[in-house]
């Protein structure tokens, strides 16, 4: 039997109200809307606003059978995690495009050991118990919508844009609420989000123009998700949809740190379950494959089911979006919500070749110029570009299935990428090894902080060095991984669901996708103009 670390009862969680954590308690009641639309563009932060704890209704078991995915594997844990506090706030952000991103990645991963990893899983399922108490009764009042409203949350990074963009020219879709965090350097959301939809490649003023949108930003993880009541309720009574996108990502970051995250989660559980719809709303949470990263002997694609709590501890990033999945899991068991969940893979560039800057695949080719050479692997990536993505959970927004896999469903092999890359920026192919040791020999010459600044200019891979050690280079041994190490996976749920997943609307990547890559890079300013102006 597994020895795990003592932890107090489960009944003792029932003493502390939820609301202690930042979960919205008490039952909704009806109130008189105003016929008018809420103002385009709202701040709804107050610093100065305190929270209210109220009585948190016992929910009762509403549907019958259920998903077979979705039973809690945490009934005998409770979780010691602390409360958020006020900075909290300050963490929240849209979840870019990426497995791994520069500056907020562990530069020299230490492995856990075996008794780190129970200790790990045993919190990880702890805290599941801890967020998943009282759900909200669901109670239904009012007749189903002919069309859809949705909520989206984080819409200025890639894929939140590419999202919006997506949603807003559908005449099933009536209206957006577009819910962002504020920006910690005061930049006003209007400007982040017509640069995130610029970006994307998106007519930025004619969605933002859309009647159907209305753009907010608030202190998502507080009571309400930082909404004004009349807001929330406006928002409450007409929703069918919530895309849960926004999410902080960093690595360095320890599963106590996305407490806010996983706050705001509940809060829309119980913001889903408060509908006066004959159904809650459909929950579709972005997720990531992080959460099979740490599975140790792979005999076939992941399977879309939940895993166990041991597959996910490699971070606190992972080890976050596990617990959400397993709240909605249990929601799912307990309550009528029917939640989905996306576990994407690598996100690619978009139509435009817009691919984060900050990504490894970027900070590689930045620090292979300076290497003078490009790593080659005899393995296959499946990188999915974000309009792919994008299109995919808008199709699955009303599955019948709980978890879904979002990868290229036709790999490629990594070397039929690299080498248009090559010979654009006249740089041969080398074996793998010998561009990693070029990469650990520059990683061991940092000696100063200024040799610190001079490589995330110049070598940015340097701060990845833990992901690119885990590359696979025999494809015999590894079948089931792809080419830095992320598990295959298995896609039947998406394909039966997402149409544009399939080989006339979402051909292989090639070279022609490379290239466009490259240029997005070049115009924003990692590679340089005067060497590779042939782009």
């Amino acid at each position: 039997m597994i020895a795990r670390p003592v932890i107090p009862p489960v009944s003792d969680i029932k003493r502390v109200p939820v609301a202690q954590s930042g979960v919205p308690v008490g039952e909704h009641r009806p109130t008189t809307l105003s016929q008018n639309p809420p103002t385009q563009v709202l701040n709804v932060l107050n610093p100065q606003s305190k929270r209210r704890k109220s009585r948190m209704v016992h929910s009762r078991p509403s549907r019958v059978g259920g998903d077979p995915d979705a039973s809690s594997p945490t009934r005998d844990h409770v979780s010691s995690l602390t409360a958020p506090s006020a900075n909290d706030a300050d963490v929240s952000q849209e979840t870019p495009d990426a497995a791994a991103t520069l500056n907020n990645a562990p530069l020299l991963a230490t492995p856990p050991t075996a008794q780190d990893t129970l200790a790990t899983a045993a919190t990880m399922e702890a805290t599941v118990v801890r967020f998943s108490q009282n759900f909200p009764i669901h109670t239904p009042t009012h007749h189903a919508p002919l069309r859809d409203t949705i909520l989206l949350t984080g819409a200025t990074g890639a894929l939140g844009a590419t999202l919006l963009g997506s949603l807003v020219p559908l005449a099933r879709v009536a209206r957006i609420f577009v819910l962002n965090r504020r920006s910690p350097t005061g930049v006003p959301l209007v400007q982040r989000q017509t640069e995130a939809l610029v970006e994307a490649g998106y007519d930025a003023k004619r969605v933002l123009a859309s009647p159907k949108v209305v753009m907010l930003e608030s202190n998502m993880h507080e009571e309400r998700l930082g909404l004004p009541l009349k807001l929330y309720e406006e928002i409450r009574r007409s929703i069918t949809h919530i895309f849960h996108n926004a999410y902080l990502v960093n690595f360095n970051v320890p599963l106590t740190g996305f407490t806010p995250n996983i706050t705001t989660l509940r809060l829309l559980i119980d913001l889903a379950l408060s509908s006066p719809f004959p159904s809650p709303p459909r929950l579709l949470f972005v997720s990531t494959s992080d959460v099979w990263s740490q599975k140790p002997l792979l005999t076939g694609p992941v399977r879309e089911e939940l895993g166990p709590a041991q597959y996910a501890t490699r971070g606190g990033y992972g080890q976050s979006k596990w617990v959400c999945e397993n709240i909605l899991a249990v929601a799912s068991n307990q309550t009528p919500l029917r939640p989905i969940i996306a576990r994407v893979g690598q996100i690619s560039g978009g139509h435009n070749g817009a691919w984060n800057t900050h990504d490894w695949v970027p900070a590689m080719i930045r620090s292979s110029i300076n290497f003078g050479c490009l790593p080659m692997l005899d393995h296959d990536v499946a990188w999915i570009p974000s309009y792919a993505v994008a299109s995919a959970m808008i199709e699955m927004r009303n599955s019948a299935f709980m978890i879904h896999h979002l990868e290229h469903p036709r790999a490629v092999h990594w070397n039929s990428l690299m080498q248009p890359i090559g010979q654009a920026l006249h740089l041969p192919l080398v074996p793998y090894p010998d561009w990693l040791a070029r990469l650990e020999r520059s990683a061991h010459a940092i000696k100063t902080p200024a040799d610190v600044e001079e490589a995330k200019r110049e070598n940015p891979a340097w701060s990845l060095i833990a992901l690119f050690r885990r590359a696979n280079t025999d494809r015999s041994k590894t079948p089931w991984r792809r080419a830095v190490g992320q598990a295959v996976f298995d896609m039947s749920h998406s394909l039966a669901v997402a149409p544009s997943l399939s080989q006339e609307n979402l051909p292989a990547l090639n070279g022609d996708d490379a290239l466009k890559w490259l240029y997005f890079w070049r115009k924003a300013g990692i590679l340089d103009w005067r060497v590779h102006a042939s782009l």
